[in-house]
């Protein structure tokens, strides 16, 4: 772990081990993390994959595909099963290679990332390893999550980690037996006087000159480098005072290879020759030898020959000197013409990437484009269980939105970024969390103002949801009889089953169990399990599926417990023909209580085994949860009471970390149950 402030020389470090390896002796992995892609989740990853797979936007998916499982291959045998994962991610279609996942969003990022950790176990495996991970104070949240993974499973690996930070970052694994920290600390001035005669030796640098440069560097190596340069090179008649106004004079210096490298930072840190051809006003020859003269002054780093090749800038340092040279004016203007570009010459990019584009219209000034692509990239993150960026995606779209002239449709435009933040906050932080219902309220607030909102019942039943689980039944009750009401004189077949199954829960929790039942048989009649496939897509479980559940509890409680078994057999069918996890996992959860209400802890046992092997497999702790409340049951029924009460205790423990109240009672009356049984009557 490399920590230290911009330019003392933490990337020259790992530049330098890679250099004093033995050529042939290792594989070297590089990632770079961007301050432009911080909530782009695994945006290092992807960048490093279709680099190293050698991957061109111009092929076609199967061409693609080859060279992706080529790729996998050099680290396992078993292509199969991570090609499909590492597809998805770089957006390759592969329908007609491999069969689709099924997996909710969070179990498929799950898998993805421990597939991508294996792959560098794998790779270690057969040829050490030199793993190098740039500038992680700008990783996205789902990157860090990788990371710890990463650094976990490679304890026993031949593999040489080396992760740069600036101080302002926490790495967690500092103090682990396989990590050490180097935090790095600026030179003295005798090392910087060393260093300055060094780069000078010859250039013939008075004596007063290098002093100079010591005195105002400030032992920050990147900058005794940078002043050197700039005074060896004639580009400044005294020292400047800063290492900006130093990098500042070498663009200066280098004429029209200046605007190439404003250009280039206006892209990013890293940017491809394809891109800045279209964006650049150079020749393609004037462009060529403007690249040329940037790299050989050592400002950017070239990879692969033009037009494959892509430039990065030597520091971020230097990226911001030559950002900053340019008028606010001309850089917008040229956001503005990076977007246009890559909004109609790189279709499958922007696809990919909307957050990229999102930012140059943000800093182009064109707040509506901007608030669009904001928009989908939420969603897009939405989709791949990125459920803290998609957060900031969508909180940077209604940030903008505050700052632009109200057209007359401003409520609904606020409603499609207000609608997926409840859904990405729901994800994050969960149902009963004080942030999901906020954003929830205001999305309702805004349907009322937008009047005919397409959707307010969704929004409703989100609503609903958040009150349900914090266990405020009576208004609760409200607002399932305020969306039955919407959807009733509307007729929409799937919104019925719906709505039938927010009164069917809400009155079974209420006691109300005839009315209940009624609520629930019709969800359950209403429902069609090949039509009402999307369903657990738009309410993220599945409402008919979940009225079978329901009516499992109704029919034990009104005494028909074969009638239970039989309905609890018929969820589990209906489940897994809808392929949904989340609604299978609910299933089991409902199945395991059957077994505990019927008093079969054998039953309940194996149910319980099931269910979270299940739930651990598809990322689902909450539901896990329940059945480790219920195994811990079944274990102290059979006489096994400490081990069960500890399980019940951590069941409880994760349960009540939701904020839902929804279900407590039951599971402190099973954990009473155990304390009686062997004569704790005070606990």
């Amino acid at each position: 772990l490399i920590s230290g402030e911009p330019g003392i020389g933490k990337s020259r470090i790992a530049e330098m081990v890679h250099d004093r390896l033995p050529a042939e002796g290792h594989l070297r992995q590089l990632y770079q993390c961007s301050p432009h892609h911080t909530n782009s989740a695994l945006y290092p990853v992807i960048e490093q994959l279709n680099l190293t797979a050698g991957l061109d936007a111009s092929k076609a998916d199967e061409a693609k595909l080859d060279k992706l499982e080529a790729l996998i291959a050099q680290a396992t045998d078993d292509v199969s099963s991570t090609a499909p994962l590492f597809a998805d991610l770089l957006s390759i279609r592969h329908d007609r290679r491999y069969p689709a996942l099924n997996l909710t969003p969070q179990a498929q990022k799950q898998r993805t990332l421990e597939a991508l950790a294996a792959q560098l176990v794998g790779l270690a495996a057969r040829r050490p390893v030199l793993f190098v991970f740039e500038d992680l104070h700008w990783a996205d949240p789902t990157t860090r999550e990788l990371l710890d993974m990463v650094v976990a499973n490679i304890e026993e690996t031949r593999v040489l980690a080396l992760l740069t930070f600036r101080p302002e970052y926490e790495a967690p694994w500092v103090g682990q037996a396989h990590t050490t920290l180097m935090a790095l600390t600026r030179l003295a001035k005798r090392q910087c006087g060393e260093m300055v005669r060094h780069a000078a030796a010859a250039a013939g640098l008075s004596e007063a000159v290098m002093n100079d440069i010591v005195a105002k560097t400030d032992g920050v190596p990147l900058f005794v480098e940078e002043l050197t340069k700039t005074m060896a090179a004639g580009d400044s008649a005294t020292v400047p005072a800063t290492i900006q106004a130093s990098l500042t004079a070498r663009l200066d210096r280098l004429g029209s290879a200046k605007e190439v490298a404003q250009t280039g930072a206006v892209i990013g840190r890293t940017f491809a020759h394809d891109l800045l051809a279209l964006v650049s006003d150079s020749a393609p020859e004037a462009l060529d030898e403007a690249l040329h003269r940037l790299v050989d002054a050592e400002l950017l780093f070239q990879r692969g020959t033009p037009p494959d090749a892509r430039y990065t800038f030597k520091h971020a340092l230097v990226q911001d000197a030559a950002y900053e040279s340019l008028l606010k004016s001309k850089r917008q203007q040229m956001h503005g013409r990076i977007a246009a570009v890559l909004q109609g010459q790189f279709a499958e990019r922007t696809g990919a990437e909307p957050e990229l584009l999102a930012h140059h219209y943000t800093e182009a000034g064109a707040a509506e484009q901007a608030i669009e692509y904001w928009q989908r990239a939420g969603d897009r993150a939405l989709e791949r269980s990125a459920n803290v960026e998609a957060v900031a995606h969508l909180t940077k779209g209604l940030e903008l939105l505050t700052a632009i002239a109200d057209s007359g449709d401003r409520a609904q435009q606020e409603l499609a970024l207000q609608a997926p933040l409840a859904s990405a906050l729901t994800a994050a932080k969960g149902h009963a969390a004080a942030e999901t219902g906020t954003a929830l309220m205001r999305a309702r607030e805004l349907c009322r103002e937008v009047g005919d909102a397409p959707q307010l019942f969704e929004v409703l039943y989100g609503v609903w949801n958040y009150i349900f689980v914090r266990g405020d039944l009576d208004a609760a009750l409200e607002l399932a009889e305020e969306g039955f009401e919407l959807v009733r004189h509307e007729g929409k077949r799937s919104r019925l089953v719906a709505a039938h199954c927010m009164l069917g829960q809400t009155l079974f929790f209420l006691g109300r169990f005839d009315t209940a039942q009624d609520h629930l048989e019709k969800s359950i009649a209403l429902y069609e399990p090949e039509q009402d496939r999307s369903l657990g897509l738009v309410y993220g479980e599945h409402p008919g599926i979940v009225s079978f559940c329901y009516l499992v509890w109704v029919l034990w409680l009104k005494g028909f417990p074969e009638q239970a078994i039989a309905r609890s057999h018929e969820a589990l069918e209906k489940a897994e023909m809808a392929s949904h996890a989340l609604s299978i996992g609910i299933v089991f959860m409902f199945a395991v209580i059957l077994r505990y209400l019927l008093r079969e802890p054998k039953e309940a046992q194996e149910a319980t085994r099931t269910m979270i092997e299940y739930c651990s497999e598809q990322t689902l702790p909450w539901i896990a949860a329940c059945g480790t409340v219920f195994s811990g049951w079944a274990l102290a029924e059979q006489g096994h009471s400490e081990e069960g009460e500890a399980e019940m205790h951590r069941g409880l423990a994760v349960w009540k970390v939701t904020g839902s109240e929804l279900l407590v009672p039951l599971h402190l009356a099973a954990l009473s149950e155990s304390y009686q049984k062997c004569g704790k009557f005070e606990e």
